[in-house]
């Protein structure tokens, strides 16, 4: 298992900003906008920063963000979607000020207070997972909508997913992590994929909360959702090949 304690401090290194596409999700005005507000944000990162768009038009988020990943040679690298929700001033130095202490930061997205119906399910799951499987899935966070609570459950109990919002699109992480995580995922699942691979190899994990800026995100059905999670959950793989083994499989 590798050991990647003691964390060196990255708050001055490079950052490579992955600009990245939704397909289908967002007009070409609104990737525009993303592009030149993450642009002008490279003013106030050490130099050697460099913005890297992740653009495809029938390419799925797991592609677009191995690709992309290939292409970093920089300390640190921020993944943050393509939409309007995510513009904010400060949110790279706050993921910044958590990665120094983690390998791994989220920035878990904004849901809705839970309503009873919400909290009874969630109540009974827990309860379940604690009797039978001793395990604690944490504080009740809130509703993300039922598609996004089935992915979310499915990925704690599945693949052994932990935090407010394990597939959260929007991470910050060490490159150094990169290369063994090996991304087979060609979809959304990617970035489930990503905190669970993570999780298995000890590297430490960190959320951060979303500020509301008054935009809400896009986020479209993934018609390769499920055929990620099975080939992830029958045959996950820790290498440099497996992007193209995983491409022959489709």
């Amino acid at each position: 298992m590798p050991a990647y304690a003691p964390l060196i401090p990255l708050t001055n290194a490079p950052l490579a900003i992955v600009l990245l596409a939704t397909p289908g999700a967002h007009a070409a005005d609104e990737w525009d906008q993303c592009e030149a507000f993450w642009n002008n944000q490279l003013a106030a990162l050490p130099e050697g920063s460099c913005l890297i768009p992740a653009r495809g038009d029938a390419a799925g988020e797991g592609v677009l963000l191995a690709q992309a990943l290939a292409k970093v040679t920089q300390s640190r690298v921020f993944v943050v979607p393509a939409t309007v929700a995510y513009l904010q001033q400060n949110l790279i130095r706050q993921l910044a000020a958590r990665l120094d202490q983690a390998h791994v930061v989220s920035l878990v997205r904004l849901e809705n207070t839970p309503g009873l119906l919400s909290r009874v399910v969630r109540g009974s799951l827990g309860l379940l997972t604690r009797v039978l499987l001793a395990l604690d899935l944490g504080p009740t966070p809130g509703w993300p909508g039922w598609r996004r609570w089935c992915e979310r459950t499915i990925g704690w109990w599945c693949l052994g997913l932990r935090g407010a919002d394990p597939l959260a699109p929007c991470k910050m992480i060490r490159s150094s992590l990169v290369p063994a995580l090996s991304l087979q995922c060609l979809g959304s699942l990617v970035h489930g994929e990503l905190v669970a691979k993570a999780n298995f190899m000890a590297a430490l994990l960190d959320e951060e909360r979303m500020i509301s800026n008054g935009k809400s995100a896009v986020e479209p059905v993934d018609p390769l959702w499920w055929r990620d999670f099975f080939n992830l959950f029958n045959r996950p793989v820790f290498g440099e090949n497996q992007r193209e083994n995983s491409a022959s499989d489709s």
